[in-house]
């Protein structure tokens, strides 16, 4: 690896544990620099702003995840549903992140109005796994567990509309001034996803898990701090 490049990883990596650490809004460009011994030239040679960081990271750990389970799941003898399920919790914000960084793309996403970085993790999204779930696909149709006339397409199609269920399901947190009811509205929404996806796919009912309700009540906790004082103050 070239100087440059592993100058820009270093950044990446230190940036990545500040943003833990403190939180992204907390942390500056200076105290990158600072923790780095790095010039302002230096930065900036590799990135035009925090922003354009914190886009690197989240590509890059959506690049090692999806780039991971990928070749896995290509040398695997699972079944089609099994291997679906295992890109669904990939592909599911709320499953595959630590709720920290869950918190943190939210917080600049939905709250702040930033959709480069969500054009930049799911343009990974979709390059890495696309063509992985339509091989998915049609495994299920050689082993006679899903029915489709058009599975060419239809894995983008599965990956595009889980997208869209995530937005929502940011939606109806933003919306619900974290109250439980704003919980069980996400968990719905999933419901309706997943029950669409065995329509498409004709798989079996009941054959396709999305999510772990445990996990997404952690998640939403830190997406929503004042989300378990409210259950409390109910009980």
């Amino acid at each position: 690896m070239k100087k440059g490049d592993l100058r820009r990883q270093a950044i990446l990596d230190t940036a990545e544990a500040l943003f833990f650490q403190r939180g992204y809004e907390e942390t500056s460009v200076q105290d990158i620099l600072d923790a780095m011994g790095l010039s302002k030239g230096g930065f900036y040679h590799h990135f035009e702003s925090k922003m354009a960081v914190l886009e690197a990271v989240s590509a890059r750990r959506a690049e090692q995840k999806f780039s991971q389970t990928a070749r896995e799941l290509r040398l695997s003898s699972l079944g089609a549903l099994d291997k679906l399920n295992r890109l669904f919790a990939l592909v599911n914000l709320f499953e595959r992140e630590q709720p920290e960084f869950i918190a943190m793309v939210f917080n600049v996403c939905f709250r702040g109005g930033d959709a480069a970085l969500l054009r930049s993790i799911r343009a990974v999204t979709l390059a890495q796994l696309g063509s992985v779930m339509d091989e998915v696909v049609a495994q299920g149709l050689r082993e006679g567990v899903f029915y489709t006339r058009q599975p060419g397409g239809v894995g983008r199609l599965l990956l595009l509309l889980a997208h869209d269920v995530e937005d929502e399901a940011a939606r109806l947190l933003i919306a619900g001034e974290g109250k439980p009811e704003s919980v069980m509205a996400v968990i719905d929404t999933l419901n309706v996803y997943r029950d669409t996806v065995e329509l498409i796919l004709n798989a079996p009912y009941g054959s396709v898990r999305l999510f772990d309700i445990d996990r997404v009540l952690k998640v939403c906790r830190a997406l929503l701090p004042g989300l378990e004082k409210t259950e409390e103050e109910e009980a």
